[in-house]
């Protein structure tokens, strides 16, 4: 993660799109910038909508482990959840790994999912706290379960929509507190699913040129969770 920018704007595959920059000369890892867009841009041409989710994973004070095979813990069981009880063909997500001034390690995770099978955010937060809980010998502290407007709802087509995710999202891009402490020399300060695109959907489908050069975002999102018909949190832990 080499090139940086300290821009509010910034052009992906054509489309111009606002990043959160912080205005106070703090850069953004373009590497990320771009990955994000590539896997919600992949996630919308298989779903007309698709929920958006930012979870933070923070691991305990003893944590120096020099790879994140934490993660690829979390994200296949978050994958397995996602099959076993929505029927979910695709879970999108990125993380980064960073490490705070209190020198612990933490995760910030957006996850995206498929916005016909759900639609309550609460369900994902509250399936990632129950797998710190439950397997804490891992590493995991604990999920905070109460982030502010940490979801999205982006129906494909809405660049407003895109935007306002896209640049709450760009959070994770930031330059500032990357652990570079105590990762091996092969260990990743981020990662990513490997969604490919619906060969079978037209880019032009998902935003129009005209879209494409709107850079306008919401401050926060507008969409406010459904009551959840369901109280199945927590049902797959294997």
């Amino acid at each position: 993660m080499r090139e940086i920018t300290l821009d509010k704007v910034i052009e992906i595959d054509g489309k111009m799109l606002p990043i959160n920059t912080q205005g106070k000369g703090m850069g953004c890892y373009v590497e990320v910038l771009k990955v994000i867009d590539e896997q919600l841009m992949a996630m919308l041409s298989y779903h007309n909508k698709v929920l958006m989710v930012r979870v933070d994973i923070h691991m305990s004070p003893d944590f120096i482990a020099s790879n994140n095979s934490v993660m690829t813990f979390y994200t296949s069981k978050m994958r397995k959840w996602a099959q076993q009880n929505y029927d979910a063909k695709r879970l999108g997500f990125v993380w980064v790994r960073e490490l705070c001034t209190s020198k612990k390690v933490h995760y910030h995770v957006i996850i995206m999912f498929d916005g016909n099978k759900l639609q309550d955010h609460r369900e994902i937060t509250a399936k990632s706290v129950q797998i710190a809980e439950n397997f804490s010998d891992k590493g995991y502290d604990y999920v905070p379960n109460n982030l502010k407007d940490c979801f999205h709802m982006i129906h494909r087509g809405n660049k407003l929509e895109y935007n306002t995710a896209f640049r709450h999202a760009s959070y994770l891009a930031k330059e500032r507190t990357k652990d570079k402490k105590h990762l091996s020399a092969k260990g990743k300060n981020y990662s990513a699913s490997e969604i490919q695109p619906n060969i079978k959907r037209d880019k032009k489908e998902l935003f129009t040129a005209d879209d494409k050069v709107i850079t306008e975002f919401n401050d926060r999102p507008t969409r406010k969770p459904k009551k959840s018909k369901t109280n199945k949190y927590s049902d797959i832990l294997e």
